[in-house]
């Protein structure tokens, strides 16, 4: 019997039990493409912005030996503990809390960026979290829409400026380049992280090759 899809899980939430979610059409199809492989595997997943907590309990049923954290602001989602998830209250933009969540909860297999989609948090989060990513995890930022919206974006550099920063440094090949992809889609980033040291071109049937191997 095959399992359900991420899609089905989510149609199958009872907001009266699992708590209510409110995600994007296409975010479903690019969450089954990059999680699919990882389904049964211990994942420890961490996702900043639960709300009411329906995200949480989406995981919890699509990755069965996964242990989940969820980090908000609002000590009310607390509520939402319940096997295998865990919630953590403190602010995303407060460097020293994450380092805590980073040091007592980490390393993550897969961090999900869904918390207030302002610059300056999402910065603050990748700057604090990336670290205590898994090599060949993902990093995941939702709804980057928000970097082209007035209320959210007051005309500093956003974090679609900040990933094209890091899509020239890793087309570079920067040796000290923690990125292996990146992958953009409608609203949001996957990113995943590993190292490509000692880059070389496969060259068969050609003497010559225009750069530098």
């Amino acid at each position: 019997m095959s399992k359900p899809t991420l899609r089905e899980i989510f149609y199958s939430l009872d907001p009266n039990i699992d708590g209510a979610s409110v995600k994007y059409n296409n975010y479903l199809d690019v969450y089954e493409q990059h999680f699919f492989l990882r389904r049964s595997s211990p994942v420890k997943l961490l996702e900043i912005g639960i709300e009411k907590g329906g995200s949480l309990s989406m995981w919890q049923k699509y990755f069965p030996k996964a242990s989940i954290v969820g980090l908000d602001i609002v000590p009310g989602t607390k509520k939402n503990e319940r096997d295998r998830i865990k919630v953590v209250i403190g602010d995303q933009n407060d460097k020293d809390f994450l380092e805590r969540v980073g040091q007592e909860e980490g390393p993550f297999d897969i961090i999900i960026d869904d918390g207030g989609h302002y610059t300056p948090q999402h910065l603050t989060c990748f700057d604090g979290l990336y670290k205590y990513l898994c090599n060949d995890g993902l990093y995941i930022v939702e709804d980057l829409h928000t970097c082209y919206m007035p209320n959210f974006n007051k005309g500093e550099p956003t974090f679609m400026d900040f990933c094209k920063f890091l899509c020239d440094s890793t087309s570079n090949t920067d040796p000290n380049s923690q990125i292996k992809n990146m992958h953009f889609y409608r609203s949001m980033v996957v990113i995943e992280k590993g190292f490509t040291p000692g880059q070389k071109v496969l060259s068969p049937g050609f003497e010559l090759v225009p750069y530098p191997q």
